[in-house]
């Protein structure tokens, strides 16, 4: 839960947006070269961008039938010596991915643990980072170690631009579905009697609101104003306090309401939608 301004995923996406406009600022005014090196940089902030790979992650979750884990990297953080019981050092973007990888290996997902591996190049990266590495006018060369290795800058560029269309495809279609449902079906029945409503606005699904037989609620709200949650938990995914299990019935209710018509509660909530 958080209030405006806290937000890494937004962030993110405004950042994304700075770069473009300074590639192609750099590209008109000062060449090709210059461009190339900013989308070095640009490539650095889009591998190592936390909001992705956990979106990337629990979409496989979902898929794997298991849980929606708010933090799915947690377990890989480690302690660090010598310090308060809190300090932790997070994982590395190698880290991430091989967790990624193995769970989309485990699915069948062949395609995408290709594009991963093509996309998330740690060689290049820690060139980038640790600013190892010269540009010629035919290649890109990393010094790693004492070790020469080269790369035509034709490879580099079509890893660089893929990776660009890999990330910004997935926030596009991250996009797109908020707005496919957010003209959806509005109230859904869960089998234990529970009905999920999608909160929706003019850019689609921001959040959620569980009913429960009993009157009782959760609610989760996304936007940019900040995030909120009511009534919730997550531990080991994401849960939910129902309230008074005494009064719990076999009977589905919206506010407090039973539901005789799905079809016209649905119906209503698109024209005041």
């Amino acid at each position: 839960m958080h209030d405006a301004g806290w937000d890494v995923l937004d962030e993110s996406q405004t950042t994304f947006d700075d770069f473009n406009w300074m590639l192609q600022k750099a590209a008109q005014e000062k060449g090709t070269a210059c461009a190339r090196r900013l989308a070095l940089h640009y490539y650095c902030f889009i591998i190592e961008t936390s909001p992705l790979h956990e979106m990337i992650l629990n979409l496989l979750r979902c898929i794997a039938g298991e849980s929606y884990l708010p933090f799915p990297f947690i377990h890989l953080n480690r302690k660090r010596k010598k310090s308060d019981e809190w300090a932790t050092i997070p994982p590395s973007m190698p880290q991430k991915i091989r967790e990624i990888t193995t769970l989309a290996q485990g699915l069948g997902e062949t395609d995408l643990v290709g594009h991963l591996k093509y996309v998330f190049d740690e060689k290049i990266r820690n060139a980038i980072a640790h600013s190892d590495y010269t540009l010629t006018a035919s290649e890109f060369r990393i010094r790693e170690n004492g070790r020469a290795n080269a790369i035509p800058l034709q490879e580099l560029d079509r890893k660089v631009n893929f990776s660009f269309e890999f990330t910004s495809g997935l926030l596009k279609a991250y996009k797109n579905m908020k707005y496919a449902l957010g003209h959806a079906k509005r109230f859904h029945r869960w089998e234990n009697y529970e009905v999920l409503e999608l909160l929706m606005g003019d850019a689609g699904v921001h959040g959620f609101k569980v009913h429960f037989s009993n009157g009782s609620s959760s609610t989760f709200t996304r936007t940019h104003e900040g995030a909120t949650a009511i009534n919730m938990r997550f531990r080991d995914g994401v849960g939910f306090m129902v309230g008074d299990l005494d009064k719990l019935e076999p009977v589905w209710k919206v506010n407090g309401v039973p539901v005789t018509d799905w079809d016209k509660l649905n119906q209503g909530s698109k024209s005041n939608g």
